[in-house]
This record gives C-alpha cells, structure tokens and sequence, in this order.
C-alpha cells in the first residue's frame, strides 16, 4: 500500500529561529515549509498548496498584515494563524478581520501550538469541503439548465414531429399514386417493353417514397425501444442500399464500399427503418465533411468481437477537439443556418443505443474522421 501524503505546514518569519523552533515542532507529524519573508511565503503558496500556513505579523518590508491580504487573494480557504508579540494583539485581531484565522503569541507554548495546527488544518478540509461541494452543486445546475433546455427543445420537437406527420404524409400518399400512374402509362404507351434503366429508377424512387413514410411513422417511437419493430437483418445490405441510392447524385464518385466476407454475412436484430436512418446520418455527414474533388468517403462492414462493426471513415476536414465531445448533443451544429439541424448525431447515438450497441468516433482537424457503430451480432 502506499503511504499517505503528510499534512503541510508553510511556515512565514523572517527569523530563523522562530522557523527552525516551527520546523522542530511539527517535522514529526507534518511536512513543514519554510519561507523567510511574505514574497517567498506567496512563491511557496502557489508551489506547494499546503494546508495551514503559518505566518508571523512583524517583518521587515512587506508585513504579515500585508501578506496576509495577498493570500486570500491567491488562496481563501487554507487556514492561517498569526503569530504576534504581547504588544501585538489589536494588530493580531485585526488580522482576523481580515480573513486569518487564529493568532497565537511570542514565546507560543508548544502543546497550544499543536493545538492550534491540528484543529486549523480540520478548518482547511472543511472549507475546502464546502468549496469542492459548492462548486460540484454549480455544475450539476449548470448540467440540470443545459437538460432543461434540451427537454424543452425537445418537447418542442416532439409536437412538431407528430405535426410534421400529418402534414407531411397526405403529399407523400399523393406522390405514391402518382408514381403508380406514371409506371401504368410507360408499360402503356406502345413503345414496347419498359427499359431496365427506367424500372430501376422507378424502383428507387418507390423504395424512397416508402422509407420516407416510415420514417415519418416512426419518428415518435425514437427512444422507445418497446415500440421497435426487431427482426433478423443484415447491416452490410442495408449499407449497400444506401451507396446504392446515392449513386444517382454526384456524390457517388466519393463513396466506397466494403464489405469483408464475415461482414457481409454477419446479421443483427434491428429495426430496419430506425437502422437505415442512423447509418444514412453518419455516411451523410462524412460526405458532407470531404473536399468535392479530393474528398474520400470508405464504409467498411465487419464482424469484430461478437459485433457488427460498421465503419465510415473520411478524409475531410476532421472535428475540433472542443465540438468533439458535443456532436451527440441536441441540436448542435457547426453548419451554416439552413444547412443542418443538429439533429443527426444525437438520433444515430439515440438508435444505435435502443439497439444495446455502441457508437464511438475519432477524429483529427484537417485528416478526417471515422464514426464507428458497433451492434450484436446475432449470428
């Protein structure tokens, strides 16, 4: 076991005997730190933080008085005890208007000197206490408000969205019935068979139109793992749909695929439409962090340790250190007003977490990032 620190004392006279007496007294129980005048009392302040200072009234040049006001502005809590001459005492209580503590006289009797340490340095862990849980309490309200605020956003959020579902999916039922229309119409004009190019944009363009609508149906149910819709599926596939759609826009010549052969075959238990949503945030946001030209967007599927490892690594222009440890925040975001909700991040964490998995990202400023998402693996 190692040994506990001892206690110490910082001793302050300008006369070596009273020091040296100090230094004999106390070097038993207490490490004892001497100083000869109030400059280098205040040096070994700052360098050694002891936990009772001791310090003598009259001294040539800068008195204790004086040096005691230096103190408390460096140092409020640890205690302090003044050590008088019999001619002395208004100035010693004068002291203790001024923020010492205890003031002892010349010649000092040695068990009240011992006394007057021990139950001073109980007075220093108690401010210290009180300062410690003072300071614990303000970060705890300042976490309590930021919470606040983000269960109101939230909440703001929450009748939003049931809003936007309503408002939102007549359009997109509109839309469906189009679409149907238009493929009726194509198959009947005459021209012969529909080309493959066409049903396959066809087929996308449906497939989309269905996500949209469930994930305008599921919005609510984010952070309610009861109300997910689990069933065996394979990341790498969802992954690949993914890509796949984004081949169509001029994004695609940034975006890589890979799938090693144990990730193409691992399967998790998740709901598809909560899944696709997260990953679609994070493959997103990496596109959006890399330059037009040489900006690199790699999504590698994986099994590591029992898990799904899912991968999006870029070579853009990396995240701040500072924002790095708020990107899971509620609305946080560093992109221009109108280009991003903040939003992103914290619902990929919120689903990857209602999935039992985890998510972790590294990143440097100016060589890119890589956003893990780690699920169980179910087979």
């Amino acid at each position: 076991m190692s040994a506990v620190p001892r206690r110490r004392v910082l001793v302050i006279d300008d006369e070596r005997g009273p020091r040296e007496s100090l230094r004999i007294l106390l070097k038993n129980e207490y490490e004892v730190v001497l100083a000869n005048g109030v400059a280098a009392g205040l040096e070994a302040l700052k360098a050694a933080r002891p936990d009772l200072i001791i310090s003598d009234i009259k001294m040539p040049g800068m008195t204790g008085i004086e040096g005691l006001r230096l103190i408390r502005e460096i140092d409020r809590d640890t205690a302090v005890v003044m050590l008088t001459g019999y001619g002395d005492l208004t100035t010693a209580r004068e002291a203790i208007r001024l923020g010492a503590n205890d003031y002892l006289c010349k010649p000092f009797d040695v068990d009240d000197m011992l006394r007057v340490v021990r139950e001073n340095i109980k007075r220093t862990d108690e401010r210290r206490g009180k300062a410690g849980a003072v300071g614990e309490l303000e970060r705890l309200n300042e976490d309590l408000k930021q919470q606040l605020a983000n269960t109101r956003r939230m909440a703001v959020l929450g009748l939003t969205s049931s809003q936007m579902v309503h408002d939102i999916s007549n359009p997109l039922t509109i839309v469906v019935g189009y679409l149907d229309l238009l493929q009726m119409t194509l198959e009947g004009t005459g021209s012969g068979a529909m080309p493959a190019e066409a049903k396959q944009y066809l087929a996308s363009i449906e497939g989309n139109l269905r996500h949209c609508t469930e994930v305008l149906q599921t919005w609510r149910s984010l952070g309610n793992k009861a109300a997910l819709k689990l069933a065996p599926l394979r990341p790498a596939e969802i992954v690949g749909d993914i890509v796949r759609d984004l081949g169509v826009s001029s994004k695609a010549s940034r975006l890589s695929l890979e799938i090693t052969p144990e990730g193409g075959s691992v399967t998790v238990a998740a709901d598809r439409t909560h899944l696709r949503r997260a990953l679609q945030n994070v493959i997103h946001n990496a596109l959006q962090a890399v330059d037009a030209t040489s900006g690199r967007v790699a999504v590698r599927c994986g099994r590591a340790d029992g898990m799904a490892r899912i991968d999006v690594v870029d070579n853009g222009c990396g995240i701040p250190e500072a924002n790095l440890k708020r990107v899971f925040e509620p609305f946080f975001t560093t992109k221009k007003e109108g280009k991003g909700t903040g939003l992103g991040l914290f619902i990929t964490k919120q689903v990857v977490e209602d999935h039992e998995g985890r998510i972790e990202i590294t990143s440097r400023t100016g060589e890119g990032t890589r956003v893990s998402i780690l699920l169980p693996a179910v087979s």
